[in-house]
């Protein structure tokens, strides 16, 4: 289950359904329905979590040329048109534009501090309408002492 996820998000671009499709097709592994593979990912999102922080500290210590980019994007769970119709998310936090796509969306934004490689090290994810400088605060990255940030304008 966790093995599709990963294949799926490194080599699929985070399509689950085609990673369920290689590892059935390569492996032989029996795949759920989406639905119940879905639920079970969830289930395993606390586990993720905690995997996730001891990792990006051990990246971080081995990543020696200490050079980080920091950037936000956004995840829209639906479309400014669909709002009203929305029941995953309430709120006007979520509503909030996109500047680089010249669009308004109802979703999240992710602060990503990554190696120069493309390796993420650490994450924040905050409502939409909140700005980048809200999120840096509180991600409060924990870089190594002497590290150089490269930041977009929006820092």
């Amino acid at each position: 289950m966790l093995t599709t996820a990963l294949v799926a998000a490194r080599y699929f671009g985070g399509n689950l359904v085609l990673g369920q499709r290689y590892m059935e097709q390569h492996w032989g592994q029996q795949s759920l329905n989406k639905g119940g593979f879905n639920r079970q990912l969830y289930a395993l999102a606390d586990t993720l979590v905690g995997l996730f922080a001891p990792f990006g500290q051990l990246l971080k210590g081995l990543h020696t040329e200490a050079r980080y980019v920091i950037d936000s994007f956004p995840v829209a769970v639906w479309h400014n048109t669909r709002i009203p119709r929305c029941k995953l998310l309430t709120g006007k936090s979520y509503h909030g534009r996109c500047a680089s796509k010249r669009s308004w969306f109802y979703g999240f934004k992710v602060q990503l501090v990554a190696t120069t490689d493309g390796i993420p090290v650490d994450y924040y994810i905050h409502a939409n309408s909140e700005a980048n400088q809200t999120g840096l605060r509180a991600l409060a990255p924990d870089l190594p002492k002497g590290s150089v940030r490269y930041t977009d304008a929006g820092y």
